[in-house]
């Protein structure tokens, strides 16, 4: 966030103009403004926040001066200027915002609250309001300005790029182009001439109207959002009996539908002001950029693919047949019952139809006959039918053991493991009887050389 200090220090150090406050920058003059702010960007590296920044200050202080009004032409050279340093919509309207709350003490001492705000909105609706259709670029009131119109100062005009009028003189003033001048332009060929300027009578006419009030007024304009006053609790309880007498002393002091002048309010009631009117300004400002969006990418056309009929959104359409009554033969039709399928249909429903392929594995169910009943035949049939295919897998059926026969398999079971482990244990017992015969056999041997040595 850019503070008033920073923006004084800016004026100061990169502009070049010296000033005790931001107060005097209403006496500044436009193209002047927009040439000292053009040679800080290319000497002094000025970014295009801060550029931004002090000309929506100096726009402010111009509002602020003239009682609320605003001229087009300054508007929309503001608008061409800013475009120009590549400043997007959301930035211009938010530097605005800013300079605007910045100062809305010095705002409220000469207008009332609602007045206040309502030239805010209004400044900030016609910014978005003229930088989407483009009219901001209709008129360069920077070459009125220089022709000396009355009651314009004659100032030296400048390109919002920083081009001069001597530079603008290359162009074809047939066609527009600047890759070629007006004797070498091919539109000579097909009988075109010179294109004639503005007319005197029509540049004053535009000139007479440049003052007047660019902002709505606030029955005709539509910010977005509506303060309500109408005090109800949670539960839908109208509580304008119990205020209704704090109420009539507030419209018998200060009039119906207004706030309290900016010198009778409190540092808490000033403070609870400030922040709703920021958190006010921020929500028409998101609503405006969701209005935008929503417009820029309508909902998308649906189509239904039972009956191929299409569904458009109708969503904010009134129904015109809502409340139509149907005559007889026009109410809703009874559903008719489906088709029932054959047991051959449903079969190879069922099973997708079709017989197998060479290389698929068939499982044919195994049925007893008594389940079967007719059909075992039929069955014996099948089975034949399909015996002589190797693909075949079947299925026959497992009888499924009692308890009794598996703690049997498990007795059996454990009573082979002990035998195999006894054998083992009878056979290692043999290896050591094995063992113990073959040393005392090595010890008789010695014993006996011993004796006949």
């Amino acid at each position: 966030m850019i503070t008033k200090e920073d923006l004084l220090k800016a004026l100061r150090k990169d502009l070049s103009l010296e000033m005790e406050s931001l107060d005097e920058m209403g006496t500044v003059n436009q193209l002047l403004l927009e040439q000292r702010l053009l040679t800080a960007r290319v000497d002094k590296h000025l970014s295009r926040a801060f550029a931004a920044a002090i000309y929506s200050t100096w726009l402010q202080e111009r509002v602020y001066r003239e009682g609320g009004k605003l001229a087009p032409a300054v508007l929309d050279t503001y608008l061409q200027f800013l475009v120009g340093i590549s400043c997007d919509k959301e930035m211009i309207t938010r530097a605005w915002l800013q300079a605007a709350l910045n100062n809305l003490e010095k705002w409220f001492k000469v207008m009332e609250p609602d007045v206040a705000r309502d030239v805010r909105i209004g400044v900030k609706t016609e910014i978005v309001n003229r930088f989407s259709t483009g009219d901001y670029m209709k008129v360069d009131y920077r070459g009125l300005m220089a022709g000396g119109i009355p009651g314009i100062e004659s100032q030296p005009s400048i390109g919002v790029a920083g081009n001069s009028a001597a530079e603008k003189a290359d162009d074809c003033q047939v066609c527009g182009s600047k890759n070629h001048s007006s004797d070498k332009c091919p539109g000579k060929n097909f009988g075109y001439g010179p294109r004639s300027s503005i007319d005197p009578a029509l540049a004053h006419e535009r000139m007479q109207n440049l003052f007047q009030n660019a902002v709505p007024k606030r029955e005709n304009r539509s910010a977005g959002f509506t303060r309500q006053n109408v005090y109800q609790d949670q539960q839908g309880i109208s509580r304008q009996a119990v205020s209704s007498s704090c109420m009539e002393d507030n419209r018998a002091k200060h009039g119906k539908g207004q706030l309290k002048p900016w010198k009778d309010m409190n540092d808490v009631e000033r403070k609870a002001l400030i922040e709703a009117d920021a958190f006010l300004d921020s929500l028409a400002e998101e609503l405006t950029i969701k209005n935008a969006a929503a417009a820029r990418n309508p909902a998308p056309v649906s189509e239904s693919t039972g009956s191929g009929s299409q569904t458009s959104n109708t969503e904010g359409r009134p129904n015109k047949k809502r409340d139509r009554i149907p005559v007889l033969g026009e109410l809703v039709e009874p559903t008719k019952p489906k088709a029932k399928l054959s047991p051959v249909d449903e079969d190879a429903t069922m099973t997708g139809g079709g017989p197998p392929l060479p290389n698929q594995q068939v499982t044919l169910p195994t049925r007893p006959a008594g389940e079967v009943g007719q059909s075992s035949t039929e069955n014996s049939f099948i089975r034949e039918l399909f015996s002589k295919h190797e693909n075949v897998i079947r299925n026959p059926k497992v009888k499924r053991k009692t308890a009794l026969e598996m703690w049997d398999e498990h007795d059996a079971k454990l009573a082979a493991e002990e035998a195999e482990s006894a054998v083992e244990k009878a056979e290692s017992a043999a290896e050591k009887v094995k063992k113990v015969i073959e040393e005392a056999k090595r010890v008789l041997e010695k014993q006996g050389k011993g004796k006949r040595n």
